[in-house]
């Protein structure tokens, strides 16, 4: 499986003739690698149409965003079959449908639009492709809508001036303008910055105007599915409700336009419509936005098929006591979710999912009041954490506990040791977490690895969290050859290295003053040629490779220029052509090296990341590194220390689980690449490693700023500590001098060297060892990436020391 991708490259040489074989490999190389197999489908000699549609249809379900691009390798001719796919691939990935349409070659005006329509509820931004599908007859958006919104490559007026325009043009009365004034009025109060310091306003105002941009750029695209969709009734049915206003005013960004999307359904549902004047309204439900979408997701249900006097009862619970626990905000998105994830589940029937609510409601026991609502609320996470794990299958048996029904859900993913009490303390220590959806993320990603040593691991880590001895499991010399040694060397020492540096608080000290120090070639450079982010470099963009290593500025000057005239050379070709895509992504790093400030370097990364999401790069991790950098020059002003903030080293199961999520351009996020993100088993298991963090505050629920990997390495003779790059990049000078002393501190304590591979200091003498740990992966920016059992060296170490 690790090579699956070779075959569908050279299955010619093996000499198959047999059809049925062929297809039989073909299919198989689609599900373990549908990129590789889109790539070379032709390869497999087939020629059945029926065949080729299937592999197809595969291909759409697990690699959306390269069957768009690359559906004509298949040679399909059936506009049928073409708009079947393009659907599948439109509700995986609609931002690529949308932008790829025109690769089908779909006839039927009417097919065309339904596609773009799908596309556009799974990503509001592929309304900037709106346009592209050549729709006869119906309106045409302006390029400054559909792409100024987003604000994309373009200078434009700002978003409320295009959002305003379209309201005054297509929407009578002021419900909608209401709405609009209300976001763009949105302000950073007084009192809300009354004894902060200069750096935490600076921070506050960037934080508000990003979230109204965000707002902004939900509205647009709601109105405009909206004006798609609906009737003029419909429309006038949402104003007078205020149910656009109830989502803008709902305190989850991620759940916005899902909720949109439950709104587009309902409204144009005349049973859901019927449903909405015959359940409960509370009579908090004008003060309460959330109870109004509550009532909305109830009647959704309802108007799929849904008993009535079943969600009637439901509604009846959490909205009917001015007490009730679900007015906590924490509560009441955890039943929003649940409901929305319900309604839009496909694999359960409408008395299934009657049943399942029911089975809720029945887990109330005879209790009242607040003891009711907090058995009901149990019941909603379980349901909640089992179609997250996209397991519904295990809510259809009405027999089985919903607790024991999450528990199979759970270890139909991951194998999990015998747990009592399990689904209990699951919700206490993972859903509980300050990113509940953190561990079942992963999940997915080790999942689709088909790795039964990834997969064991991770049971691994989740059944220690839930026994509670995570960290006495995870330092213990058990499948450990690497503290094994430590332990050889001297049986005290891991001892002193689990003893904790003391925490330091940064309004205690002093601050350089200064802003984070940024060098576009530096950051290039270790992304592209020591990360390998798109590839090997010499393959991919030969150009950039010899670039970023030349030694000469006479040498860089050839390259450049050689570069600008294959440019011209290409000009004559497709915009969408490989080849210059290619050279566009070459020439647009080298561009961004040459950035005469800031702001000419993050339009620079807007215009490379236009590139990166094409073939034939297809969304590269390098894609992941450029957000995350645009990302941090943006709020660079405003990036200086809180007041709040500390430092600390920590081995939490959960800081550990979201040390690359939490923080900008790391590929060991919960939601990356799981060919890179595999390595994050080596940090949840070895107890080798351990994290530096800054963090906005003190427990558990504080979210990291920055931080660092602390490895405890062997080099020949005696331990070695190794301080690992610094995330996010730049980082401010604060953090980085405040996680080195505490670097330094450890060093101290435990009385040996301490080093890194980034410093310029002089040069260890020694090349350091990882002698292997218990996880089949991890990740080391100073071993070379993902190596195989926690077993790599470290040859280029420098001494890092104090300042």
């Amino acid at each position: 499986t690790e090579r699956c991708w070779l075959i569908p490259l050279y299955i010619q040489n093996f000499g198959l003739k047999d059809p049925d074989v062929l297809i039989g490999l073909a299919k198989q190389c689609a599900q373990q690698d549908p990129i590789a197999t889109i790539s070379s489908i032709d390869n497999f000699g087939i020629k059945n149409q029926s065949v080729l549609f299937d592999i197809a249809k595969q291909c759409a379900q697990l690699a959306p965003s390269v069957t768009v691009k690359c559906i004509r390798n298949f040679g399909i001719e059936d506009q049928r079959h073409l708009i079947e796919i393009a659907k599948l691939c439109a509700q995986r990935d609609g931002f690529e449908t949308a932008n790829n349409i025109s690769n089908f070659q779909i006839k039927n005006q009417k097919a065309r639009r339904e596609i773009l329509l799908l596309a556009l509820q799974q990503n509001p931004r592929s309304i900037m492709y709106w346009n592209s599908a050549n729709l006869d007859g119906e309106e045409k958006l302006p390029r400054i809508y559909t792409v100024g919104i987003y604000n994309i490559q373009i200078n434009v007026d700002e978003p409320e001036e295009i959002v305003n325009s379209y309201i005054e043009e297509h929407f009578p009365g002021k419900e909608f303008k209401d709405l609009l004034q209300k976001i763009a009025d949105r302000k950073v109060k007084e009192s809300e910055l009354k004894g902060l310091s200069e750096g935490e306003k600076q921070r506050k105002v960037y934080e508000l105007e990003e979230n109204k941009k965000r707002h902004l750029q939900w509205l647009g695209s709601a109105l405009f599915l909206l004006r798609q969709t609906f009737t003029d009734d419909q429309i006038k049915w949402v104003a007078e409700k205020g149910l656009l206003n109830a989502i803008q005013e709902f305190r989850r960004p991620d759940l916005q336009w899902p909720l949109t999307l439950a709104l587009s359904k309902s409204a144009s549902e005349p049973k859901a419509i019927m449903a909405w004047d015959n359940l409960p309204c509370s009579k908090f439900e004008e003060k309460h936005s959330w109870l109004k979408l509550a009532h909305l997701l109830g009647a959704q249900l309802v108007g799929q098929g849904c008993e009535e006097t079943v969600v009637s009862q439901l509604l009846e619970v959490v909205g009917g006591r001015k007490g009730s626990i679900f007015m906590d905000a924490l509560k009441h998105q955890i039943l929003l979710e649940t409901l929305l994830h319900l309604a839009n589940e496909q694999n359960l029937t409408s008395n299934e999912k009657s049943l399942t609510l029911k089975r809720a409601l029945l887990e109330m026991g005879t209790d009242t009041g607040k003891k009711k609502e907090e058995r009901l609320l149990r019941s909603l996470r379980y349901i909640n954490c089992i179609l997250l794990f996209g397991t519904p299958e295990f809510l259809k048996d009405s027999k089985i506990d919903l607790q024991d029904a999450l528990e199979q859900s759970i270890r139909s993913k991951v194998p999990i040791e015998g747990i009592d009490n399990f689904a209990e303390k699951y919700l206490k220590e993972f859903g509980d977490a300050r990113d509940p959806t953190a561990i079942i993320t992963y999940a997915s990603k080790v999942a689709s690895l088909n790795d039964p040593q990834a997969a064991a691991s991770l049971g691994k880590y989740i059944s220690n969290v839930l026994r509670g001895d995570f960290q006495n499991v995870r330092n213990s010399l058990e499948n450990n050859p690497h503290l094994r040694k430590i332990h050889e060397y001297n049986p005290e020492f891991l001892e002193k290295w689990g003893q904790k540096v003391d925490m330091i608080e940064l309004s205690k000290i002093q601050s350089s003053g200064k802003e984070a120090e940024f060098s576009p070639e530096k950051w290039l450079k270790e992304k592209l040629i020591d990360n390998t982010h798109l590839g090997k470099l010499e393959e991919t963009c030969p150009l950039l490779q010899r670039y970023l290593t030349a030694s000469t500025d006479e040498e860089k000057k050839t390259i450049r220029q050689e570069l600008s005239k294959k440019m011209e050379q290409s000009s004559s070709l497709p915009k969408e052509d490989p080849e210059r895509i290619r050279l566009s992504v070459q020439s647009n790093c080298m561009q961004i090296i040459s950035a005469k400030n800031t702001p000419d370097c993050i339009g620079k990364l807007k215009s490379l990341k236009v590139f990166l999401e094409k073939a034939p790069f297809n969304k590269p991790e390098f894609l992941n590194d450029v957000e995350g950098l645009q990302r941090q020059l943006s709020k660079q002003k405003a990036e200086t220390k809180l007041s709040k903030f500390v430092a600390i080293e920590t081995e939490d199961y959960m800081d550990l689980l979201l040390c690359g999520t939490e923080v900008d351009g790391s590929c060991q996020r919960v939601g990356g690449d799981a060919s890179l993100n595999k390595g994050l088993l080596g940090y949840l298991l070895d107890g080798k490693n351990r994290l530096l963090a800054i963090k906005t505050e003190k427990g558990p629920k504080g979210r990291i700023e920055a931080r660092c990997l602390l490895r405890l390495l062997w080099d020949g003779k005696q331990p070695v500590l190794l301080r690992e790059r610094f995330y996010p990049h730049p980082i401010h000078p604060d953090y980085e001098k405040t996680l080195n002393k505490l670097a330094q501190s450890k060093a101290e304590a435990l009385g040996v060297p301490l080093v890194s591979f980034d410093e310029k200091g002089g040069k260890y003498p020694r090349t350091l060892e990882a002698l292997g740990g218990p996880a089949p992966f991890e990740y080391s920016d100073a071993g070379g990436g993902v190596k195989w059992q926690g077993t790599y060296t470290v040859s280029n170490a420098r001494f890092l020391t104090a300042e």
